[in-house]
């Protein structure tokens, strides 16, 4: 207990340790039949040796400089042997190593029936709520502990959640023991009944109810949530990968880099999910805490003995260090070990294990960089081995409390030591402006920063253009890509991603771009990446730091690939777009290439108007009939110039507009065409654009001026129209036929003999290994479409018919090549008993048919020599005809 805690603190507690330790095991004929996994001792003594351990390995705990342990298979164990590791089995079993611990630890039923019997059995300072629902229909609760429970006051609040993997079974004990122990001695011990009074404190005991009771009550080794994934046949996401990343801009930092123990590949215990935040435990989780203001937190974890903070994706100096370290370090001071050999070690997170996508990572970035309200949020590894043993656990909780409960006395400290930064404020809407004396206003986003002054920056001459990487490269931040000539969609380089392990590469745009309505992200790409392990990504951020991922890309696309994504959901705020290239430590393939990226924006003039603001206006006198953008951002003392604000333009003088409509279509069909890109430019600087849906394309708030269009499409000739025209208040119409990049070839096939269409035709055009094929329709009629140009042999086949070859067909794009033909059928006409050749032993064929019963031509159509439609004795007379006095041919009169 707390050294600052009394003693009939210590008796309180006495009842939920023992409902703990006598709940009802379960049947182990409950347990997943399937191969036993192992639990091994891997020796490492640094981070090198650590980077050669395979990707994905399940890592239960670890001892810095020492060891790792491990849960794998048979075949992973020669695995790593193979790569040299020293190691120690453990347990051979470690389904059967949890299934020994079960009966100490609460089912699922009876962990909600106590968490039910606590809050009712203190109404006056418990209340619980249930913040979300798993994939199989469980709650996620949230207990909330203070004294007027029922308000929202203005005191520290402090988090604790437990049970993120699902068989770290002492963390879910450890979480009731705390809520348990406070609700119990609230109002007989002085000390403790001030921190519940003076503190908003929320429990969340178990953040991953599925995986507890698939790993508990069933009985099963499990580590992830129970959401399948039926694409796989997998199942189950680490919760502690999926949460967004860390929020403060470095791509190493973000969720899915693959530096450290996190994987994309749905097999391995340390996959973080198809996208941030994808699973229900974690979502509950990040908009609970959002609609909180923690300033403390202890996510419970097992095992090694640890207290540790962020950051955790790499050895980078978090904000406010020396406290967080030192808060840190008098946690772990308090914990003793279970050997009692000492007490918990306090660390950076990533001392060994880099890794994305955890809950403190983002809880403190999100914190300190979005909401500029810190929430110091630490990891606490308890025990000393994978599952402690049962004479342990009593004191595994009890002394896990000391740390929690000197993190709650230590909260009403953090935010008033702790300067939060100054986050970028919100300007007022500008808009347009008859004059050029008019006001930029913003609102204080976190006044508790106290900003000491403003900047204000204006920002004009905006250049945006489609970057096709010719040029200078100023509009880019580049960080790990670089400018090549390997390969281009256009014109003689692209950017490409470099070709490294363990890389988190960027580019970033320089300025940011201010989103108007219809506004897309345009751009060419190529890539082979190694699919499911490493990833490119195209993300997008309002401040600079934290981005969404608007597309993922893995595995390989083949040919260059034109992407246009939607900006409507930043309409009226501006952005910043980055393309990120993740590796891991393993296979690498060529990587990502991007080029003829729009919009690429620059400002030619940024000018800062005033450093030394100390309202939260400004006022603009004598400003030119024009375009202006605005952004403003604060300092304090602490964190000097903060972020800038997004941008916000004024458009002075008002602002004559006019539209650009028409339609697209194909040259050759006459077709509307989707997907073509119109862009409107003022010389090479483009004002405007649209995509085509239906064939239908509309530009609006075009200035009045004289301009050049353009039409693109991945599958036409561009097509260009200068010279147009655009007025005030009217629509100017500009069509386009297309002309394709690609030939067509069409025609019908009809059978030789009786001229009718043939169906079912296999046509197939060949050019070395390349090979298109089609087949004729019920009016023998076939198209073959997206021919590039070139010399093509051209082969049909029809079963009972010869088929029909042509050894060079010249396809010309944008052309209909039409290639019409018969075909012979295999049969002759008059050859009725199918030898080959007509004689009088057709015409006996024939009379035993007609008149005996004999069987009927095999090719019916053999038979009608007269072409009358039936067989009769008239196609007998026809062939002795023909046969001995030089009549027709069989047929021939048809």
């Amino acid at each position: 207990m707390s050294r600052n805690v009394s003693v009939l603190l210590k008796h309180a507690v006495a009842g939920l340790l023992a409902f703990c330790l006598i709940a009802t095991a379960i049947s182990t004929s409950a347990l997943a039949a399937g191969d036993a996994k192992n639990l091994v001792r891997i020796q490492i003594t640094n981070k090198a040796e650590a980077d050669l351990l395979p990707r994905g390995l399940d890592v239960p705990g670890y001892k810095q400089g020492e060891w790792v342990d491990a849960v794998v298979t048979d075949a992973q164990i020669q695995d790593l042997i193979g790569r040299g590791f020293i190691l120690q089995v453990l347990s051979k079993d470690v389904d059967a190593l949890l299934r020994e611990a079960q009966e100490f630890y609460p089912t699922w039923s009876e962990f909600q029936a106590q968490l039910i019997d606590i809050v009712t059995s203190h109404p006056s300072i418990c209340t619980m709520d249930t913040i979300g629902t798993t994939y199989e229909g469980r709650p996620i609760q949230v207990v909330k502990l203070s004294d007027n429970v029922l308000l929202d006051e203005a005191e520290p609040e402090v988090l604790y959640t437990g049970l993120t993997h699902a068989r770290e079974w002492p963390t879910i004990v450890t979480c009731m023991f705390i809520l348990d122990s406070l609700t119990s001695a609230y109002g007989s011990d002085p000390a403790v009944t001030i921190q519940v009074n003076s503190r908003e404190i929320y429990f969340i005991p178990c953040i991953n109810p599925d995986g507890y009771v698939y790993s508990h009550d069933v009985g099963v080794d499990w580590r992830k949530n129970r959401r399948p994934f039926p694409q796989y046949g997998t199942v189950g996401v680490d919760l502690n990968r999926n949460y967004g990343g860390s929020t403060d801009g470095h791509p190493e930092g973000e969720w899915g880099t693959t530096i450290g123990s996190i994987t994309h590949n749905p097999n391995d215990a340390t996959y973080c999910g198809p996208s941030p935040f994808s699973e229900a435990e974690t979502s509950a989780e990040r908009d609970f805490i959002l609609s909180r203001d923690f300033c403390a937190g202890i996510t419970f974890h097992t095992h090694s003995e640890l207290v540790l903070w962020s950051w955790g994706y790499g050895y980078y100096t978090p904000p406010n260090n020396d406290f967080v370290t030192s808060l840190g370090t008098g946690i772990a001071s308090l914990i003793a070990q279970e050997d009692y050999s000492g007490t918990y070690f306090p660390q950076q997170s990533a001392e060994l294990y880099p890794t994305t996508g955890d809950a403190t990572d983002w809880g403190f970035g999100t914190g300190h960089y979005e909401r500029g309200a810190d929430f110091i949020f630490f990891t606490i590894e308890e025990c000393q081995q994978f599952q402690p043993p049962t004479s342990h656990l009593a004191q595994v909780v009890r002394e896990n409390f000391d740390g929690a409960y000197y993190l709650l006395q230590q909260a009403g400290t953090i935010r008033s030591t702790l300067t939060p930064r100054v986050i970028p404020p919100v300007i007022a809407d500008i808009g347009t402006v008859p004059s050029g004396e008019y006001t930029v206003e913003w609102t204080e986003v976190n006044p508790a920063a106290n900003p000491t002054r403003w900047q204000v920056d204006e920002l004009t001459d905006v250049s945006v253009i489609t970057d096709d990487v010719e040029g200078t490269a100023d509009r880019w931040e580049i960080d790990g890509f670089s400018v090549s000539t390997v390969r281009k969609h256009s014109g003689s380089k692209s950017f490409k991603s470099s070709m490294l392990d363990e890389t988190a590469d960027v580019l970033t745009s320089t300025h940011a771009y201010y989103v108007e309505p219809d506004d897309s992200l345009t751009f060419w790409i190529w890539y082979d990446i190694e699919e499911d392990w490493d990833y490119g990504y195209v993300e997008v951020s309002l401040d600079g730091r934290k981005f969404d991922i608007l597309e993922l890309y893995t595995g390989a696309s083949a040919f260059w690939v034109r992407e246009a994504i939607s900006l409507e959901g930043y309409v009226g705020r501006s952005v910043f777009f980055r393309f990120r290239y993740t590796t891991d430590s393993y296979t690498l393939e060529e990587g990502m290439y991007v080029d003829d990226i729009y919009p690429a924006v620059f400002y030619n003039s940024i000018t800062t108007l005033s450093s030394n603001v100390l309202d939260t206006h400004y006022d603009i006198t004598g400003q030119t009939p024009g375009t202006y953008y605005y952004r403003v951002r604060g300092y304090n003392a602490k964190w000097f110039w903060c972020d800038q604000s997004t941008l916000e333009p004024a458009i002075v003088g008002g602002a004559a507009s006019g539209t650009l409509a028409g339609t697209v279509t194909d040259s050759l069909t006459g077709a509307p065409l989707d997907g073509v890109y119109i862009e409107v430019l003022d010389g090479a600087t483009p004002i405007g654009s649209d995509e085509t849906v239906g064939g239908a394309y509309e530009i609006t708030g075009l200035t009045p001026g004289t301009y050049d269009v353009s039409a693109s499409s991945m599958v036409h000739q561009p097509k260009s129209v200068t010279g147009v025209v655009i007025t005030d208040g009217n629509t100017t119409v500009v069509d386009f036929e297309l002309v394709s990049i690609y030939g067509r070839v069409s025609g019908t096939v009809a059978d030789s003999v009786l001229h009718v269409a043939l169906s079912g035709v296999s046509i197939q055009l060949a050019q070395g290994s390349s090979v298109i094929t089609t087949s004729t329709d019920s009016t023998g009629y076939y198209l073959l479409e997206d021919v590039e140009s070139g010399s093509y042999e051209f082969t049909a086949s029809l079963a009972n018919y010869h088929s029909r070859f042509f050894s060079s067909l010249i396809v010309t794009s944008g052309l209909m090549l039409e290639n019409s033909f018969d075909m012979m059928p295999v049969a002759v006409c008059g050859d009725a008993d199918a030898s080959g050749s007509v004689d009088i032993d057709d015409a006996v064929f024939l009379i035993t048919y007609i008149f005996a019963g004999g069987p009927a031509p095999s090719t019916s159509w053999t038979g009608d020599a007269d072409c009358s439609g039936e067989i009769d004795i008239d196609d007998v007379v026809y062939l002795v005809t023909y046969i001995f006095a030089g009549g027709l041919a069989p047929c021939e009169s048809c």
